[in-house]
């Protein structure tokens, strides 16, 4: 199957839509009541709806076979929205300010008997301005052999991610359940020298668990295949000192005035991943343990499967989810831990042209001359863990014996830290960066829950940012690395305020609890200029 076809043809999909306008999605946002509600559904809200996401555990893990071990009344929610990044508080290759439109559903449903699904889609646009040297998707931390124009300029997004997962129910204590991850992007430069990324990304998980008592044991595998292609860029006016870069690591790029006429490049990363989870569950306490480990390896090709080189990815990750109830608080502790050591082995290669006079061919293959391994190196590392008092309200359902909890509240807070590592050798060169954040977290719902606050505020310290460049001349250096180290060693000051009113709404006989939700975020830096960053927005959506 012919994967750039598939990117295409869907990218042309989603243009098509877009010049349609919004007004399908806001169709489907008025007829989705309709097509997910039973009548054995009850009205549910943002307050009823956080409570249930907080006691799925199975959901934040690989494992779709615990979809029935987290079982729960028939739930989803869709929103159409709008946000606005600005502040001059940010990195080169990630651009500054960026306006966003966001679709996004997702549904919790039991299938019949004997099966549990979840489902979800996730599609945005939108626009980033004064982005340099970053022709795809993965700036930072990420596959070296990249490439990118000096000149910064605006870029088009368009995303659609799609998850969708079923599980079985008990048989014999055993359970089996099955995921599909489904990405597409489309990334396009909207100045010479004009390049186009596009994204195609998915995973399948097969997955088993079985319960003996209080315990349950799971195991999952999974299998990511990630391709992004760039083709021949294009130029609207013809200039001939136009250079573009191809990149190989820290401060080194080859730069080629009138290169980008013939450049194509394709990057395909194949992972394999496993992870085990182990759950104990009683009246009062919950707890779901998960570790993984996952392995890839990813191609760069460009013209005629010319090959600068390939990464190599080994991830680590290990989580816990804890829920203890004391009374009317249930009592929310979670860690995460993710490492991440990756390198780059570089190849230099011969172009071999081979001419067959008989059948008149000439064939183009590039031939390994010499490799250095490891010559580029990244390593990450994130923790995270977060604390919270829930507090519990239960009421019973009008006409119905049965009882409904949900969040009247919450105070808690977040500790979380994030080093990174990236070295290039002979000549060496190095960056490390690291920072720790402390952030304060409290939530309400007013009004008899048709009002919902959350304020986060917090601090995060830089604790390192250090830069080591063989060559501090070279363009990289200059605008890129040595502008970003501000960035790095920054000390951040920020908060985030987000509020949503929510009221019921009937809609041709169908009855659903709509919501108005409004946000922004705020970040300051104590560096030179006190440069800022700032995010507002909205969005309109329902329950069903």
């Amino acid at each position: 199957m012919n994967t750039s076809h598939i990117v295409l043809g869907l990218s042309k999909f989603a243009q098509s839509s877009l010049q349609r306008g919004w007004g399908r999605l806001y169709l489907l946002l008025f007829t989705l009541p309709t097509m997910a509600q039973t009548p054995s559904d009850s009205l549910m809200d943002e307050a009823e709806y956080r409570f249930a996401s907080l006691i799925q555990l199975w959901h934040n893990t690989n494992n779709a076979s615990g979809l029935s071990l987290d079982d729960s009344s028939n739930r989803g929610f869709a929103s159409v929205g709008f946000s606005h990044r600005g502040g001059d508080y940010h990195r080169v290759q990630e651009g500054g300010a960026m306006n966003n439109l966001q679709f996004f559903t997702e549904r919790y449903q039991k299938i019949g008997k004997y099966l549990y699904s979840y489902g979800k889609v996730d599609f945005n646009l939108g626009r980033t301005k004064d982005r340099a040297f970053a022709d795809q998707y993965r700036p930072y931390n990420a596959n070296p052999y990249q490439s990118g124009s000096a000149i910064a300029g605006s870029y088009d997004h368009q995303n659609l991610d799609m998850t969708a997962a079923v599980g079985t129910t008990d048989f014999s204590g055993w359970r089996f359940g099955l995921q599909l991850n489904y990405q597409l992007g489309d990334l396009s430069r909207l100045r010479d020298p004009r390049s186009r990324s596009q994204l195609l990304d998915y995973r399948l998980t097969p997955a088993v668990s079985y319960t003996m008592g209080n315990h349950t044991l799971g195991l999952s595998g999974y299998y990511d295949r990630r391709k992004e292609k760039m083709g021949p860029l294009v130029t609207v006016q013809s200039d001939a000192t136009l250079t573009y870069y191809l990149l190989s690591g820290m401060e080194n790029a080859t730069g080629t005035i009138g290169g980008y006429s013939s450049f194509n490049r394709e990057w395909v990363n194949h992972q394999l991943g496993t992870e085990i989870d182990y759950e104990y569950r009683s009246a009062r306490f919950h707890t779901l343990n998960s570790f993984g480990i996952s392995r890839g390896e990813e191609y760069a090709y460009g013209t005629y499967k010319y090959e600068p080189g390939r990464y190599f990815t080994y991830r680590y990750n290990a989580q816990s989810q804890n829920r203890l109830y004391t009374g009317t608080i249930l009592h929310q502790a979670d860690f995460r831990m993710d490492w991440q050591q990756s390198y780059a082995d570089e190849y230099r290669q011969q172009l071999i042209i081979k001419n067959d006079p008989q059948i008149g061919t000439t064939s183009y293959t590039y031939e390994k001359q010499l490799e250095f391994r490891k010559r580029y190196q990244v390593r990450t590392f994130d923790f995270a863990f977060r604390y919270r008092a829930n507090f519990i309200n239960t009421t019973s359902i009008a006409g119905s014996r049965y009882l409904t909890s949900s969040i009247k509240g919450y105070t808690g807070f977040l500790i979380d830290t994030h080093k990174a590592s990236n070295r290039h050798l002979l000549p060496l060169s190095s960056s490390d960066y690291s920072r720790v954040n402390f952030q304060l977290e409290n939530g309400i719902s007013l009004f008899k829950q048709r009002l919902m606050a959350d304020v986060t505020l917090g601090y995060s310290l830089s604790t390192r940012a250090d830069l080591k460049l063989a060559d501090n001349t070279s363009i990289l250096a200059e605008r890129v690395l040595l502008k970003d180290l501000p960035y790095y060693d920054a000390n951040l000051l920020h908060g985030s305020l987000q509020v949503m009113y929510q009221f019921p709404l009937t809609i041709k006989k169908s009855r659903a609890m709509w919501f108005v939700k409004a946000f922004g975020d705020f970040t300051s830096a104590n560096t030179a200029g006190h440069p800022n960053l700032y995010n507002i927005g909205f969005s309109v959506g329902l329950f069903n």
